[in-house]
């Protein structure tokens, strides 16, 4: 059977990670690069809950390098018990572009 070799990691792979402690939640969104790509990223928060809804955008540019996760953006918001929010990152660097997406819901 011949062996066939991996595929070519994606030019552009982002992520998003969240730290909760109480009932603040920190969001920090994270892009990779197969090759050093200089592009602009939007972090879009929706936070839902009894209170209501409230919406956070931000956005930047950012330099990523193969080796590294480069941190772009960060947003601390408090998410009260019956709550949630849904965190949507878009990067891109020329024609390579690359979506992520968290949900969350609080009981």
């Amino acid at each position: 059977m011949p062996l066939t070799a991996p595929p070519d990691p994606p030019a552009l792979r982002c992520e998003l990670t969240q730290q909760v402690r109480g009932a603040t939640v920190s969001i920090v969104g994270l892009v990779f690069a197969s090759e050093v790509k200089v592009g602009t990223y939007q972090l879009r928060v929706v936070k839902k809950g009894p209170a209501g809804t409230s919406v956070l955008n931000q956005g930047g540019t950012f330099t990523a390098k193969p080796s590294d996760a480069i941190p772009i953006g960060h947003m601390a918001l408090s998410v009260e018990a019956g709550g949630g929010y849904t965190a949507h990152l878009l990067v891109a660097s020329g024609d390579n572009r690359a979506e992520c997406e968290d949900v969350h819901e609080r009981l």
